[in-house]
C-alpha cells in the first residue's frame, strides 16, 4: 500500500500541509503520491477515501502525542510507527478476507 510505503521512505521528511518535494518533505499523502509518479498528494483523493483518512488520521495523533511528549521527532516517529503498524495490519486482513 502506497501510504505504508510512504511512512517508510526516508528519503522525504513528514511534514505538515501538502509539502515540497524539491525541498525534500511532505505531508504522509503526497509522498505516497509522488512515490506512485504522481503530481500531488491531491490526485490519491480522487482515488480513495482511505488516502484522505489515513493522513488526517496520522497528523491527529501527531498532533497528540506532541501536546504529550513535547518532542517534534519523537512524536513524528511514534505516530510513524503506530499508523504504519495499523496499515499493516489492515493489509493483512484484507488480505485473508480476499484468499479466504
Amino acid at each position: 500500500m502506497a501510504l505504508s510505503r510512504a511512512l517508510d521512505d526516508d528519503r522525504l521528511k513528514l511534514a505538515g500541509g501538502w509539502g515540497d518535494r524539491d525541498g525534500g518533505e511532505g505531508c504522509v499523502l503526497s509522498i505516497a503520491a509522488w512515490n506512485m509518479g504522481l503530481a500531488s498528494g491531491e490526485a490519491l483523493m480522487h482515488r480513495s477515501v482511505a488516502a484522505v483518512r489515513v493522513p488526517a488520521l496520522f497528523d491527529e495523533l501527531w498532533a497528540l502525542l506532541l501536546t504529550r511528549l513535547g518532542d517534534v521527532e519523537e512524536s513524528r516517529d511514534a505516530a510513524r510507527r503506530l499508523v504504519g503498524d495499523a496499515l499493516a495490519a489492515a493489509g493483512d486482513r484484507q488480505r485473508v478476507l480476499v484468499s479466504g
